[in-house]
């Protein structure tokens, strides 16, 4: 399989330093551009911490969980390692495509975490770069000429208009990706 990267962003990779991506990616970003990697302890640490500022300010927190839709056909199609480089890319350009305050973290085998302050104009404002990013991101199957399609279902919540505490807005936001994997029309593509 052939991975290209053309352009994302500023080109950053999200990578740890041993490269070992069978565990857990977590990644901070800062002014589009990836900052440093953090461990899940850490990032439970900033979400209590911009759950409780936005609680104490009054203003909103936005919590986008985004599934790579076709990530299970592209480990099945080619090696592990080779699906493991391609979700390292899409990392990359989720990472890079996060505001200075934005929280991007692995949050599963093939789904991301966004944690913006603000609200749904400024989370969307954030997926709009996302798909813009990712459009520059393809890969194909070795001996193939057509790209891989990859679609992104995504599940919004915005605390506290939809959730009184950090699990209530993880839970609808969980809810409503598993519901957008249903409904082809709230995916980024």
């Amino acid at each position: 399989m052939e991975v290209k990267n053309t352009k994302v962003n500023d080109g950053l990779r999200a990578e740890p330093e041993n490269g070992d991506f069978s565990v857990p990616l977590w990644l901070t970003s800062g002014h589009g551009a990836l900052r440093s990697l953090v461990d899940p302890d850490v990032f439970q640490e900033r979400m209590d911490k911009e759950c409780a500022k936005s609680e104490r300010e009054r203003t909103p927190l936005s919590l986008a969980l985004i599934g790579v839709e076709d990530f299970p056909m592209v480990r099945r199609a080619n090696r592990e390692a080779q699906g493991d480089e391609v979700m390292r890319v899409i990392a990359s350009a989720i990472a890079a495509c996060g505001s200075s305050e934005a929280i991007v973290a692995r949050y599963g085998d093939q789904e991301f975490a966004v944690v913006t302050p603000g609200d749904l104009k400024d989370i969307r404002a954030i997926l709009s770069q996302i798909r813009a990013s990712l459009a520059y991101v393809k890969y194909r199957r070795a001996g193939y000429p057509e790209n891989i399609p990859h679609m992104l279902a995504v599940g919004l919540s915005i605390f506290p208009y939809d959730a009184a505490n950090r699990e209530e807005l993880f839970t609808l936001a969980d809810r409503r990706l598993h519901a957008s994997r249903i409904y082809e029309s709230t995916r980024l593509h």
